[in-house]
């Protein structure tokens, strides 16, 4: 073989182990690529998930905020019924003419009382 032969060679093997090189690189690119495409699905689906429970939180938070503003006026209606109910003693001798006693009390019960189908005549 003469040297040139050789150096052919040399540089046949050279070619063949850049090509080897190349191809593992390219695989390599290709895995990492498709990792990164999992992973961007993966977080954007934790994304969406967030999104989703922070909107359940806001509408929860939005309907609490309702319950709460119902019962806003809960010391004010307390005070407005304990004025009912004072007034409304002092006026007892008229309402218990119109108030009907239903049968029988059970075990030490007070006997229930309703007004009348109409109201008081």
């Amino acid at each position: 073989m003469t040297s040139l032969t050789i150096r052919v060679k040399q540089l046949e093997d050279q070619v063949a182990e850049l090509e080897a090189e190349a191809s593992r690189l390219l695989r390599a690119h290709d895995q990492v690529k498709e990792a990164k495409a999992e992973e961007e699905r993966a977080a954007k689906k934790r994304l969406d998930d967030a999104a989703r429970e922070s909107a359940n939180q806001v509408a929860e938070i939005d309907n609490l905020r309702a319950k709460v503003k119902q019962y806003a006026d809960y010391d004010e209606i307390k005070r407005e019924l304990e004025i009912m109910k004072v007034s409304n003693a002092r006026a007892q001798p008229l309402i218990s003419v119109c108030r009907v006693l239903q049968p029988g009390p059970r075990r030490g019960r007070r006997p229930q009382v309703a007004e009348p189908q109409g109201g008081c005549l």
